[in-house]
């Protein structure tokens, strides 16, 4: 009886709390030619179900072209697609992409891409964080 109790007290403990705590952040970086892209990505559980996954960092481009971070998180198979704004030219910009994610069915991939009329991406890099 004193399991069944226990065993209780834990199940409504993780439903109606979120139970456990916020993942540790994540450490990524990537590139594509002239551009590069570091930062940490971090889960931010908002419900026993439901979180959202925050990606930050800085891009930094050394040529003249344009480079944006495109984060791409699929829910169930179905990909959303998320990109920071544009750095033309020399030079490092702040990003912040973030997702709403339901339950443990999502995963999450970024990479940097060189703009122009058929934008070209870098290898994609794992960012997918759970709590």
């Amino acid at each position: 009886m004193r399991k069944l109790v226990l065993l209780a007290a834990i199940i409504s403990t993780v439903l109606f709390t979120g139970g456990i705590a916020d993942a540790a952040p994540r450490n990524w970086s990537a590139s594509y030619r002239n551009g590069t892209a570091a930062g940490t990505a971090h889960y931010e559980r908002t419900s026993s179900f439901s979180g959202n996954l925050v990606v930050d960092g800085t891009l930094t481009v050394k040529s003249a072209d344009c480079y944006y971070v495109l984060l791409i998180v699929s829910h169930d198979l179905m990909p959303v697609a998320h990109q920071s704004p544009q750095q033309c030219g020399p030079g490092s910009i702040p990003i912040s992409l973030s997702d709403s994610t339901f339950s443990i069915t999502w995963s999450a991939a970024l990479s940097v891409c060189q703009a122009g009329a058929r934008p070209v991406c870098g290898q994609q890099v794992d960012v997918t964080v759970y709590s």
